[in-house]
């Protein structure tokens, strides 16, 4: 008999013991925000995913936080997930922002585009790789040793034999003109537009280069192959050369100065003759020619091409007579002076940071 109580009374404090148990972890799951599965009462929720336009997101996730419960959206935006209503859902979709809401059937959620991922999206596309996986061919330019320390304030003159592979051309004597720049590989010296290279200045796709400051300047990458140059289209047939700006920096307000001065002028320039020694040599090589085709047998014969009157006209002076002994070697070519200016005004804080340039 007391063998029956003992199985009895240990049978209850086993059955306690479970309860307990089952109490303790219905009380953990809610209190991480669980819900025990005979409580779940899961059943299909849908619902449809539309951006600020009305227009449906296809591909957007929906996931219960902290699991891998999830689906996808369809084409029409649409989604279906077995999940209790009053659960929290996050959805989410490249270039929008995340949201997270209530699972309710019949939802309609609404994602707003993000600015700041749509932007690091474009940086990765226009070159932000790590040398470790680049794969195509890309030339960068020293621009503390090779901008910063030449004179010229024409940034394409400035690349002159900065990078392998880049050519600079003075294709026109017109002050100011932009040098025809042309990337070997992918470019030629054709007018067509695919022949030149597509300019991005901080991710904005520009056509000239020669409003830019070199002292502006904060790195330059040269594409210099088709699979580089890949992500710009048509555009980017010619190479892609991928410039960036200096920016403020989170410091005091420091201002800087720099000026250079230049002169330029032509080096081992020929030593050309004057109107009468052209004439003088002129009449020699004409005489011989004679003397060689037997047209004359004499040097007495001979009747010079430019007479003693002409030479001395070349001399008297006179500009009205058509003999005017100029020198326009001294008149187009001289001696000519350049000089820079540049004045920075960079600063910053955790707020707002500025980089302001003025160059002359």
């Amino acid at each position: 008999m007391k063998k029956n109580r003992t199985y009895k009374v240990n049978a209850f404090l086993m059955m306690l013991l479970a309860g307990t148990l089952s109490f303790s972890a219905t009380a953990a799951a809610s209190e991480s925000g669980l819900q025990p599965a005979a409580a779940a009462q899961q059943q299909p929720v849908k619902g449809t995913i539309v951006d600020v336009n009305g227009n449906p997101v296809p591909g957007a996730s929906v996931m219960i936080p902290g699991t891998t419960t999830g689906t996808v959206t369809q084409i029409d935006g649409t989604f279906s997930l077995n999940v209790a209503e009053g659960t929290k859902v996050e959805i989410g979709c490249l270039g929008y922002t995340t949201v997270t809401t209530t699972a309710r059937n019949g939802m309609k959620v609404v994602l707003k585009e993000d600015a700041m991922m749509l932007s690091d999206v474009v940086v990765v596309g226009y070159g932000t790789q790590k040398k470790a996986n680049l794969t195509g061919s890309v030339a960068t330019v020293d621009v503390s040793k090779t901008l910063e320390a030449r004179s010229t304030a024409d940034l394409g003159k400035a690349l002159q034999g900065a990078v392998p592979g880049l050519t600079v051309l003075n294709t026109s004597g017109k002050i100011g003109a932009e040098p025809t720049v042309v990337i070997r590989g992918v470019g030629t010296l054709s007018n067509s537009a695919t022949s030149k290279p597509l300019y991005v200045v901080d991710g904005v796709p520009i056509d000239n280069i020669s409003y830019l400051n070199t002292q502006d300047i904060e790195s330059i990458s040269v594409l210099k192959d088709g699979a580089s140059a890949a992500v710009y289209g048509l555009k980017g047939a010619g190479g892609v050369m991928i410039i960036t700006t200096k920016r403020g920096a989170k410091e005091k307000t420091s201002i800087t100065y720099d000026a250079s001065f230049g002169v330029s002028m032509n080096a081992n320039f020929p030593e050309f003759m004057n109107g009468p020694q052209f004439a003088y040599y002129y009449n020699m090589a004409d005489m011989m020619d004679q003397l060689a085709s037997g047209a004359i047998t004499d040097r007495s014969q001979y009747n010079p091409y430019f007479t003693s009157e002409n030479v001395a006209a070349m001399t008297n002076g006179d500009p009205t007579d058509g003999w005017d002994n100029v020198n326009y070697i001294d008149k187009v070519f001289g001696t000519g002076f350049t000089q820079k200016h540049n004045v920075t005004v960079t600063g910053g804080s955790d707020k707002a940071r500025y980089y302001t340039s003025f160059g002359y």
